[in-house]
């Protein structure tokens, strides 16, 4: 969907996805070495939700809804 409604930080997002997913599969088999659960992963998943979520996918949001405004405009524009 973000590559086609055009979305510029696309690559970066995608980018910052596979990020957290190889940080999270480095942790889960570090665990199940027998590693604990570590303050470090609880800070970095922190940072995800208040960053990434209320920060990357909030911009992403608030640009989608600017692009279906947009389309929806160029739709009814020719019935006014």
């Amino acid at each position: 969907y973000m590559q086609a409604i055009g979305y510029p930080d696309l690559e970066k997002h995608k980018r910052d996805h596979r990020l957290f997913v190889e940080r999270i599969a480095k942790e889960k088999a570090a665990m199940a070495a027998g590693g604990l659960l570590s303050l470090d992963l609880l800070r970095f998943l922190q940072d995800w939700l208040i960053g990434h979520i209320q920060g990357a996918d909030k911009a992403y949001a608030v640009f989608s809804r600017g692009q279906e405004k947009s389309r929806l405009e160029t739709v009814l524009r020719p019935l006014g």
